[in-house]
């Protein structure tokens, strides 16, 4: 069970690499909350910093942040590229039919 009485944090009150001690336990068909272990943290193993970190160290291309010609360009642009793909296989095939 999860307990949160805030939705937003300072980059101070952020532990990477952190997770909250459990503080609820079930006792005789009752829950206890342990208020004494409300702000205790533990650390779990997490890598020094974030995928996006890392791609940016690696230069690594983020797929998010790349945006693809399908997504990007315009139909009447999508139509003029399948259009001359159509021909540049209609001429390298000399007489076979291409059809995307």
């Amino acid at each position: 069970m999860t307990c949160q009485a805030r939705t937003s944090y300072t980059e101070d009150e952020v532990l990477w690499g952190h997770r909250f001690l459990p503080v609820m336990s079930l006792e005789e068909g009752f829950f206890r909350v342990d208020y004494s272990q409300f702000h205790s943290t533990f650390e779990v193993p997490t890598p020094p910093y974030s995928v996006k970190e890392h791609e940016e160290k690696n230069s690594l291309p983020s797929p998010l942040s790349t945006p693809t010609p399908a997504l990007t360009e315009s139909h009447g642009a999508r139509r003029d590229r399948v259009a001359l793909r159509q021909l540049n296989l209609s001429q390298s095939n000399k007489g076979f039919e291409a059809r995307l």
